[in-house]
């Protein structure tokens, strides 16, 4: 497999395969902080089917477009850096995520499971007024960004239903694959009739898979409706909660939630108590009329009742009563009164009108307007608490929208500080480096000049020997030896990482030999002129340093020039690291031509740890250039940590 795609994506690791291409982990190494992208590699699903490229391309342009505007106005999908087409193969590349998927987080409560479904149902929200749909929502799909725990919607199905796109026979195109997951998807999306709805369903087995821990093929089923039975197996689950889940994963789309705003709404929604206001009962006392007859008719003298109002008076205010007490006078006995002592009694007086009943003489209140006002009151109440009703209604779309603004301005906030840090950590450690590396080339000169005026002494003192003398000298009379065996490029496939240092011997790490055929003879066959191609020790130790530097900044053909035989250098062996810097060069050997110095190499990983090994390099004046004709490995000084 190729390691860099469309010469700038260095691939990490592979995230995945499926039936629509592969997803890679890649490092962008056109940028300087070399960041690490998701991109992934699609391809046609029908090639017997083909439709022609061109659309098939303009297809995909049309819903990377789509995936553009996402990621550039929801903070909860990811950017899409990049998107083009090679070798009939098309890619986008997307911001990583780093966090953990909700397949990998296992089990949460019951507020967090309510915290990620309300800011999901925010998202999917804003995707379904785009007239979007996701298609293809699943716990694999919702990662926990760790640097703010929001939950981040990735993978969207409409690229890879482009890329299965067939023409009829009409001529008409279609795409011939369904997106989605099976045990997550509805039975609309199954029949190829996705809806708003669909991804409201799979986001509601998405949570019960989150608070149950089980996928929905191991729940049991209700034989009649179809419906997941997930209730028993998460009891801790508040009821609001659970009544949301269990209408958006209903079997029937009709009994489902119809938008997200709607699910949104019955999860938020607090209940709002209303008292309905009933009028008392009186009991009004049922009298019967009693009969005229058993109703003595006495004559009464009342004190005159000029006005209605008068007779209020009297009746509010008894004080006001005249105190003298009626006079019955009974009339002039007619003729032969003796003849009628035996007859009827005497008829009432005119002036006295005779009562037919006790409710002529006391009329009872009258109860209707208790009732009206009672109604009025209970109408302004049930009004009132409409009107409360869409107040909370608003309050609670405008508490979430500043919540929304607020969570926006904070992950800024928090980008841009981690932004800073970020270069103020590049820029502490280009400054450790650049003054580490100033020490290490004054630290080499220092040494340079301290052999420099050791030699000039020993000339001063000592007469020139004859070359044949020249074995008097006490350093070692030829370079270390190299087994032929052990020759292979440079440096080796990897640094050590055994636990065990100690184990690890030159062979076992296949000890670096380069262009050992000059090396092998220089004390045998001297050159003519020695002046010409001895080299100084410190010509070789800056020479070590700046192949170094431009290993670590990716610079591989500036690096060969420092090689004797430029072919032995692999670059992809320095591409699995940060940096690698080379630190303590000491000579072991230096005989006529040739010069062998002891080092110590760092090896630094992208995850932020290190190998130190020990290596001696032997080097020489080719064509006036310090090169590199033999490099060993000695031992690992300290294991990756």
């Amino acid at each position: 497999m190729d390691l860099l795609i469309a010469g700038r994506y260095h691939i990490v690791k592979t995230l995945g395969k499926g039936g629509f291409g592969e997803t890679f982990l890649a490092r962008d190494t056109h940028l300087p902080s070399q960041r690490l992208v998701v991109v992934k590699r699609l391809r046609q699903v029908n090639p017997s089917n083909r439709v022609s490229p061109e659309i098939i391309a303009d297809l995909f342009k049309k819903e990377a477009q789509v995936l553009e505007e996402l990621g550039q106005n929801c903070p909860q999908i990811p950017t899409l850096y990049a998107y083009f087409v090679e070798n009939e193969q098309y890619y986008l590349v997307q911001e990583y995520i780093e966090g953990c998927s909700l397949a990998d987080l296992g089990k949460i409560d019951t507020l967090e499971c309510r915290r990620i479904l309300c800011s999901l149902l925010k998202v999917l929200e804003y995707i379904h007024g785009r007239k979007i749909i996701h298609r293809d929502i699943k716990p694999e799909n919702i990662i926990i960004r760790e640097r703010d725990r929001l939950p981040i919607l990735i993978d969207f199905g409409a690229v890879k239903e482009a890329m299965g796109t067939v023409v009829l026979s009409s001529g008409s195109m279609i795409s011939s694959v369904i997106v989605g997951t099976k045990g997550f998807m509805p039975p609309e999306q199954s029949a190829g009739r996705t809806v708003y709805a669909s991804d409201l369903y799979a986001l509601a087995l998405t949570m019960i898979y989150s608070i149950t821990g089980k996928y929905p093929i191991e729940f049991p089923v209700d034989t009649l409706t179809g419906d997941l039975q997930w209730q028993a197996m998460a009891p801790q689950t508040d009821p609001q909660l659970m009544a949301v889940l269990t209408k958006a994963s209903k079997v029937d789309l009709g009994q489902r939630y119809k938008t997200a705003q709607e699910m949104l709404y019955d999860l938020t929604l607090s209940e709002i108590k209303t008292v309905a206001v009933v009028p008392p009962k009186r009991d009004i006392e049922n009298t019967k009329p009693v009969p005229d007859s058993t109703v003595p008719t006495p004559t009464v003298t009342l004190p005159p009742i000029s006005t209605p109002s008068a007779r209020r008076t009297y009746e509010h205010n008894p004080s006001t009563i005249p105190s003298a007490a009626p006079s019955y006078a009974p009339p002039p006995p007619p003729p032969n009164a003796q003849e009628n002592t035996n007859t009827s009694p005497t008829p009432p007086h005119p002036s006295m009108p005779t009562p037919n009943s006790p409710s002529e003489v006391e009329t009872p209140s009258n109860n209707w307007p208790l009732i009206i006002a009672s109604a009025i009151v209970a109408g302004v109440m049930v009004g009132g608490g409409l009107v409360v009703l869409e107040y909370v209604k608003q309050t609670r779309a405008e508490l979430a929208a500043i919540e929304q603004q607020r969570a926006e301005m904070e992950a800024r906030l928090a980008e841009e500080q981690r932004k800073r840090e970020e270069e103020a950590r590049k820029r502490e450690e280009a400054e450790r480096l650049r003054q580490q590396q100033q020490a290490e080339l004054e630290r080499i000169r220092a040494e340079a000049l301290r052999r420099q005026q050791k030699e000039q002494t020993r000339t001063i003192i000592v007469q020139p020997t004859p070359p044949a003398q020249e074995n008097n000298n006490p350093m070692p009379s030829s370079p270390p030896e190299v087994s032929q065996d052990n020759q292979e490029t440079f440096p080796p496939d990897n640094p050590t990482d055994s636990a065990n240092p100690e184990d690890n011997t030159p062979t076992d790490n296949a000890a670096e030999t380069l262009d050992n055929s000059n090396s092998a003879n220089s004390n045998t066959n001297p050159p003519a002129d020695a002046n010409t191609s001895v080299i100084a020790p410190s010509q070789a130790m800056e020479a070590l340093v700046q192949f170094y530097n431009l290993v670590s900044q990716k610079q591989f053909p500036q690096a060969r020039i420092f090689f004797a035989n430029p072919n032995n250098l692999d670059p992809g062996f320095f591409q699995r690291f940060s940096r690698v810097t080379v630190e303590n060069l000491r000579v072991v050997y230096e005989g006529s031509d040739t010069i062998t110095l002891l080092g110590t190499n760092t090896y630094y990983y992208p995850d932020g740890t290190k190998q130190i090994e020990e290596r001696d390099f032997t080097m020489k004046i080719i064509d006036g250039v310090p090169k590199i004709v033999n490099s060993r490995f000695r031992r690992v000084l300290e294991p990756r940590r």
